[in-house]
């Protein structure tokens, strides 16, 4: 997570210069937002680093002592304000896919918790997901179905330091449950050192996507599909590049056919081909023009997209935008059709992670209340 934070500060340094001025968005009062506090807030803890949801239910992920996975659930009602339903430990990034949540890591393991019959209570891991090399400096995780993906980006691969690897996890028969070793790993046939694979990961059904952020300072992401026989240890199906160099890699995100990657000051849309996916460059780019804005977390979930930016013109208080598909398909587009932005209390580093599910967004601020964090769920009106 601290190379991250290295990557995503270096970023915003560059982008401060080329600021002149906000960007124009529309007004918060066109969502209905609630905020998302654990019950016991901790100084320093950074609640919002990592955030996650799936239909009803919020995850998301606070350090403090020891970390922890805090888990939402809707209320009859609505969202409001409120504190979680339960605590899940150990924890550091979160995924969620129906009842079944992910995080990740510890140096060699990722942790499953499955929602008990009665609901969600606080609980310990009902299985752990071992990786076969000890993550060095950084991970990331994604859950869909009965598949999860862990990213390593610093594994050793052929020789290769910090190359980067995705090991993926398939459900057993008994269910999450004990030590689960991968059932495969994902690589890339033109990889190198230094090109830290896996430094975001995604899946979406038989889909994963992993960004390989370094290679030549531009950046790629690989696409993986599962072949017909199930998961193996394999190349990618294809290479996704951008037509300028935009650091593409460092997040991903992936919902049916379509692939979405992070850029300097965009956000970069693939669609898959009519033949199946190939290498290719971006369909189209989205920004929200003009202040330069900087997607260092998004989201997608069928024809809708979110990006948040935590440091909005330089200073730490952040603006979430949302796009929704155009009938003709995705376009280039600088003017989302919603955001919210630093006006609002308490939102320090607002769009420091983002999720979406359905069009119900989930924005963290972990940088609020002296650095205990906030998280925010918005609602379209």
């Amino acid at each position: 997570m601290f190379r991250r934070f290295i990557v995503l500060l270096f970023i915003q340094t560059c982008a401060i210069m080329l600021r002149a001025q906000s960007a124009q968005v529309p007004s918060p009062e066109r969502w209905v937002i609630a905020q998302l506090r654990p019950s016991a807030a901790q100084k320093d803890a950074q609640f919002g680093f990592s955030v996650a949801g799936a239909g009803s239910t919020v995850v998301v992920y606070g350090g403090g002592s020891g970390g922890a996975a805090y888990v939402f659930v809707e209320p009859s009602g609505g969202w409001t304000d409120m504190s979680q339903t339960a605590k899940l430990t150990p924890a550091g990034e979160v995924a969620i896919s129906s009842d079944t949540v992910v995080t990740c890591c510890s140096t060699s393991s990722a942790y499953v918790f499955v929602k008990p019959p009665d609901g969600w209570v606080d609980m310990s891991e009902t299985a752990t997901l071992v990786l076969p090399q000890i993550v060095d400096y950084f991970y990331s995780v994604a859950i869909s179905g009965d598949t999860v993906a862990v990213g390593n980006a610093g594994a050793a691969v052929n020789g290769n330091s910090q190359q980067g690897a995705v090991y993926v996890f398939v459900k057993p028969a008994g269910g999450w449950t004990g030590t689960i070793q991968p059932v495969a790993i994902l690589t890339a046939s033109d990889g190198a050192p230094g090109d830290s694979l896996g430094e975001s990961v995604s899946i979406d059904g038989d889909v994963i996507a992993a960004g390989a952020p370094t290679p030549a300072a531009d950046g790629s992401a690989y696409v993986f599909v599962k072949p017909s026989g199930g998961w193996t240890t394999m190349t990618q199906t294809a290479k996704l590049t951008s037509a300028e160099p935009q650091g593409v890699g460092l997040e991903t995100s992936v919902s049916g056919n379509v692939v979405l990657e992070s850029g300097y000051y965009a956000g970069y849309v693939y669609v898959e081909p009519e033949g199946g996916w190939a290498d290719m460059t971006e369909t189209a780019q989205l920004a929200a023009s003009p202040s330069g804005f900087i997607p260092n977390s998004l989201s997608i979930s069928g024809p809708h997209i979110v990006m948040g930016d935590p440091f909005t013109n330089g200073e730490p208080t952040g603006l979430v935008c949302l796009f929704k598909e155009p009938k003709d398909g995705w376009q280039n587009s600088t003017t989302p059709n919603l955001a919210f932005n630093g006006g609002m209390p308490n939102t320090l580093a607002l769009g420091y992670s983002v999720a979406i599910s359905g069009s119900t967004v989930v924005a963290g601020a972990p940088y609020a209340n002296n650095n205990s964090g906030v998280a925010y769920v918005a609602v379209p009106k």
